[in-house]
């Protein structure tokens, strides 16, 4: 039976945190190892974190999709942020940096 979050504020009810983690969990690793295997348990995680601390604007009927959908954001945002920090770094050559010219002002 798939868990019904209905509750009078519309938040995830920490009660039904544990139902829901144990009902999607492998499903979440699953899409998790596809995309992102090194960091699997950590991005599960974030799903139930986020599942928890947001309020959507209306009574969550499926929470596969609900959970998906925060999985997929969390994805975007986590590949997102490792190309901005890839793009921080260049490799060069050290062959190369003879070819480079010295800043000469004095």
């Amino acid at each position: 039976m798939a868990a019904q979050i209905d509750s009078s504020d519309l938040r995830i009810p920490p009660e039904k945190l544990e139902e829901l983690y144990q009902q999607y969990r492998e499903a979440l690793q699953r899409f998790f190892r596809r995309h992102r295997p090194e960091s699997v348990d950590d991005l599960v995680q974030t799903v139930y974190v986020e599942a928890l601390s947001t309020q959507p604007r209306e009574a969550v009927q499926e929470p596969l999709k609900y959970l998906f959908g925060i999985a997929l954001n969390i994805l975007n945002n986590n590949f997102q942020h490792l190309q901005h920090k890839h793009n921080q770094f260049m490799s060069v050559d050290p062959k190369n940096l003879k070819s480079i010219p010295k800043n000469t002002k004095t």
